[in-house]
């Protein structure tokens, strides 16, 4: 098949062109749910979209493993920090949710754990630790006593996933609107599609091993606990599934085959297209084809990437989309280190010239280029392409 992408090659070389802001910090980071954290010397805050600054006050960022800060969560809460001990939760308003004292914060599946930091002879006669739930909206859900990080794994809103605290670990789970609950039965849940359905896998007695399938956010099961590796979650009602010889392809929702299992990698689908990989590596009429290609949820080819490659592939494909935003994807240009957009409701390639471009949140994604003094800066972008924001020093004069 022929490739039916247009290729347009609008090398960025002059971006005098469009209205950039500066940005007057040393440290940039990816976009968030909006907002995108930046750091001058030691004092870290974000922008918004428009790059402007949000405060956070006197407070610190809590700090993920490593040096990496806790990104901006939905509707702009993020988490602050006194010291380890003394976290809480504040919102792009201003406010402080959730006061930064006896708590460690832990974020989960879009929801915040708040778990009673202090130490046991530092309570009074009749209290207890405890961890509890805090939704979106800073309301406190559900209560656990204990102060165990491992313990409760929010689902949503509604589901939580206790574990027993025993090897190996099990998890049932509670219905907060019926307070029904199940028995220690699940080795992993994971939090609800955008479909609504909740994959989950548990141990077959039959097959002596673990297996995965599908339960409603009513503890239904939708789809029978028939398979050995980690499905994707259900996105335009198909997911994508992994055969026990390594073959990919994709199931509705009545558990029928709805897209053949054929492909040698495949990702979740996102407005309707999704990425397949047929084979490694060939020569088609002389030019190297790495074998990607876009599909609709028929299965039918949209368009064959040619030499192109997704950039950034991860591993773990039943957790990932390569189709970012619903209409673009990052490519690996064929000998060049530049990257590229690939928009899928026209078709047209825009060529760039960064080496780097991080993945779109907001209609934004961070890029690296290099000033007029050939050093690396960052800045952001916009789906098309253009730079929108670029980092800047401020003059000493």
């Amino acid at each position: 098949m022929k490739n039916r992408i247009l290729l347009i090659t609008l090398l960025l070389l002059s971006f005098s062109c469009i209205s950039q802001t500066k940005l007057f910090y040393d440290e940039l980071g990816d976009f968030s749910n909006g907002y995108a954290i930046v750091k001058n010397g030691s004092k870290v805050s974000f922008i918004d979209s428009l790059g402007q600054n949000i405060d956070i006050g006197d407070f610190k960022l809590k700090k993920e493993s490593g040096s990496r800060y806790v990104k901006m969560q939905k509707n702009g809460f993020y988490v602050i920090q006194e010291d380890y001990k003394n976290e809480g939760v504040k919102n792009v308003a201003g406010e402080v949710v959730i006061e930064p004292k006896d708590n460690k914060i832990i974020v989960k599946n879009d929801l915040f754990l708040k778990l009673d930091s202090r130490d046991s002879w530092a309570l009074k006669k009749g209290e207890k630790l405890e961890t509890e739930v805090i939704n979106e909206k800073g309301e406190a859900v559900f209560t656990l006593p204990g102060n165990y990080k491992f313990a409760i794994n929010p689902i949503s809103n509604n589901i939580m996933a206790i574990s027993n605290l025993k090897s190996p670990v099990l998890y049932k789970l509670v219905f907060l609107d019926t307070k029904e609950e199940t028995e220690y039965i699940y080795n992993e849940v994971v939090k609800p599609d955008d479909d609504g359905l909740i994959r989950a896998t548990k141990f077959i007695e039959s097959e002596g091993k673990n297996k995965w399938g599908f339960i409603d956010e009513k503890g239904k099961i939708v789809i029978d606990f028939n398979y050995t590796n980690a499905p994707g979650p259900f996105n335009n009602g198909l997911a994508v599934v992994q055969s026990t010889d390594k073959k990919f392809g994709y199931i509705d929702k009545a558990n029928n085959v709805a897209i053949d299992v054929e492909y040698i990698n495949a990702y979740n689908f996102e407005n309707n297209r999704a990425v397949v990989r047929i084979y490694v590596i060939k020569s088609v009429d002389g030019k190297i084809n790495n074998g990607y290609r876009v599909i609709d949820n028929t299965g039918k080819i949209l368009y064959d990437l040619g030499a192109f490659k997704p950039y950034s592939v991860p591993s773990d494909y039943y957790n990932h989309s390569l189709i970012e935003g619903g209409t673009i994807m990052v490519l690996t240009s064929p000998n060049s280190l530049n990257k590229s957009i690939l928009n899928l409701d026209t078709g047209e390639i825009t060529k760039t010239d960064f080496t780097y471009i991080g993945k779109f949140n907001s209609g934004l994604a961070r890029v690296r280029l290099r000033d007029e003094n050939k050093k690396y800066i960052y800045g952001y972008i916009n789906t098309k392409g253009e730079l929108v924001m670029v980092q800047a020093k401020k003059s000493q004069f």
